[in-house]
């Protein structure tokens, strides 16, 4: 079963036993699940086949279906497939840049990721929550370093909060590796 962020957000309230938003405003609450989703642990690895070389061309269009690259191939009209190095090409937005020209004929394979943010798996939900109550504590710890925190929690009890829930995304991602196969992100 995949979760929603709404989802998310519930069972983040829950974790933190701050369903009536008095340590953390509903906006900042999403805003932490918005930067954990962040984390490369949440992207789709997608390989693309749909750029055709054309001689003298030296910038494409990205597919939409890639947020970012990782890797370009070239596959010549022999189909031989031949790895760039990351220093004959640049990503600027949705657009891959050559350095130099690739060969005339032949196609472009992409590998990249693409964010996913609207549907959660659920063999991830624990580390969206555990890097989620992360970013909560970590608002906190700066509102307590800045004065601004009016509340009895301490300074070592927003530590202890982070160490906790920094080993527990660790395991997490430990375990979402050794289920993961393919690509490494």
């Amino acid at each position: 079963m995949a979760y929603t962020q709404a989802q998310l957000l519930t069972k983040l309230k829950t974790l933190v036993r701050d369903s009536a938003n008095t340590k953390w405003t509903e906006p900042e609450m999403q805003e932490a699940i918005d930067e954990a989703l962040v984390d490369p642990s949440f992207c789709t690895v997608i390989e693309d086949s749909s750029l055709t070389i054309v001689d003298g061309q030296q910038d494409y269009t990205i597919p939409a279906t890639i947020d970012s690259l990782k890797q370009v191939y070239v596959v010549n009209g022999d189909g031989d497939k031949l790895i760039t190095t990351g220093d004959t090409w640049t990503q600027i937005n949705s657009t891959l840049r050559f350095r130099l020209f690739p060969d005339s004929s032949g196609t472009l394979t992409l590998v990249g990721l693409k964010q996913v943010t609207t549907s959660i798996p659920e063999e991830k939900i624990n580390l969206a929550l555990y890097l989620s109550v992360l970013k909560l504590y970590e608002m906190l710890d700066h509102k307590f370093s800045t004065g601004l925190l009016m509340s009895d929690i301490t300074g070592a009890e927003i530590m202890n909060r982070l160490d906790y829930y920094t080993r527990k995304a660790e395991g997490e991602r430990k375990k979402i590796r050794r289920i993961t196969s393919g690509y490494a992100i």
